[in-house]
């Protein structure tokens, strides 16, 4: 072989598309008889998600490639990163948004229950916990039962619609049925 400057023209082929001129570099003078040598080639970062991709080397406009990316299984995807991190501030921001509402609900449950006594907070919040409770009973009342039962339902909540019916079906009524548990 001859002394002399190879011209090395990289390509890059995404996805089995067209190759896309990347980089012309020029080697430094080979020697006579010199065969090989490393050339340090830097490329710049890929801003888009890309699959199946790989480079290709031709040397002095050969279409011949003296190195062929998918011929000798160098394919690889490209995975682009964000350009800012906003999202992930926004994500560290939410997630302390939730701990805080969550240690403030754990806090105010707390304070509310702590204590033997009645304190401010027991006070304030006790018509709301009897209202909580009378809803958490009329939720679970289905909506295709008679008035009755409903009634029923929501004056003994202890017992299911079944032990209910059960007892209208002897005959009992809800006023008598009160005045049992009353007495019980």
């Amino acid at each position: 072989t001859m002394a002399g400057v190879a011209e090395l023209v990289v390509k890059s082929v995404v996805d089995g598309g067209t190759p896309v001129v990347e980089a012309t570099i020029l080697s430094p003078e080979l020697e006579i008889q010199e065969t090989s040598g490393w050339i340090e080639v830097e490329l710049e970062a890929f801003g888009e998600q890309t699959t199946g991709m790989y480079y290709t080397i031709n040397l002095n406009g050969s279409s011949d490639p003296i190195y062929d990316g998918q011929a000798r299984g160098d394919v690889f995807n490209v995975k682009a990163q964000a350009e800012d991190d906003s999202s992930s501030l926004l994500l560290i921001v939410m997630l302390l948004v939730i701990v805080i509402a969550v240690l403030g609900t754990v806090v105010l449950f707390l304070a509310r229950r702590g204590g033997g006594g009645s304190s401010l907070l027991d006070d304030e919040y006790e018509d709301e916990d009897e209202a909580y409770a009378d809803n958490k009973v009329l939720a679970e009342i289905p909506a295709d039962v008679d008035p009755e039962m409903a009634r029923a339902m929501q004056q003994f909540p202890q017992w299911t619609q079944e032990e209910i019916q059960g007892y209208f079906d002897q005959g009992w009524n809800i006023d008598s049925l009160k005045d049992w548990v009353d007495n019980q």
